[in-house]
């Protein structure tokens, strides 16, 4: 493994709920779309941080999704979530939301980390983000 070294630049939450990203679809005018869930959440996203300059350099992104919980579920605690939906379709939503606002391109991420947890029991449903300038 390499150890990096990091700096951390910011923590954020955004109190928007978790959605996967959507495959893409195909009209059948041959024209090929997002989803619409898809674009209004990467939409929502953006807006959260819209008053963030973009950040330089390398960066190291740690995420945690927390997503709604079901009413059946027992305990008041966070649980980890190993249902669907995939933790890299949830990541690559929240990327492409930020791409562009949080930092310039996607490109400028070395290090990449994401957690999905079931809310607790009064908890709502948002993402929690930090964010690291990193090098060798």
């Amino acid at each position: 493994m390499i150890n990096l070294t990091s700096q951390e630049l910011l923590t954020l939450k955004l109190d928007v709920e978790p959605v996967a990203k959507g495959r893409p679809r195909l009209a059948r005018s041959g024209h090929v779309y997002t989803p619409a869930a898809t674009s209004a959440y990467e939409r929502d996203v953006g807006l959260l941080v819209a008053h963030l300059s973009p950040l330089e350099g390398a960066l190291a992104v740690e995420v945690v999704f927390i997503c709604r919980r079901p009413k059946a579920t027992k305990g008041a605690a966070r649980q980890l979530k190993t249902t669907r939906p995939d933790a890299d379709n949830l990541l690559k939503s929240l990327l492409d939301g930020l791409n562009g606002r949080l930092f310039h391109d996607d490109a400028q991420l070395v290090d990449v980390r994401a957690v999905k947890l079931l809310a607790g029991a009064d908890e709502t449903p948002h993402v929690e983000i930090k964010v690291s300038r990193v090098s060798l």
